[in-house]
């Protein structure tokens, strides 16, 4: 595999690691301080994604559980329950 592949790779396996220095380090061969940043922001935007979408496939169980509860149950799906597909309508049967 080629740096370009390898480099791409360990990106998108760090968008699901967890925690976040695990991330960090898992790509520490390819990063400077902006790409933690960066991965962070991506990070919080899956997270908040999986918020979205959980909670419009599951609104009685975000209403029972609360804002606060709901986001931390998605946060940790997402990372225990990656998405496989591109449409993320079609993520979080699982739960």
């Amino acid at each position: 595999m080629n740096r370009l592949a390898a480099q791409q790779q360990a990106l998108l396996a760090s968008l699901f690691d967890w925690p976040p220095d695990v991330a960090i380090n898992n790509l520490a061969s390819y990063a400077d301080s902006t790409w933690a940043r960066g991965l962070k922001v991506y990070q919080a935007n899956g997270h908040a994604l999986a918020q979205r979408a959980l909670q419009a496939a599951y609104p009685v169980l975000a209403q029972l559980l609360g804002s606060e509860s709901f986001a931390a149950l998605a946060q940790d799906f997402w990372h225990q329950q990656p998405p496989q597909r591109g449409d993320i309508g079609q993520w979080g049967e699982a739960l």
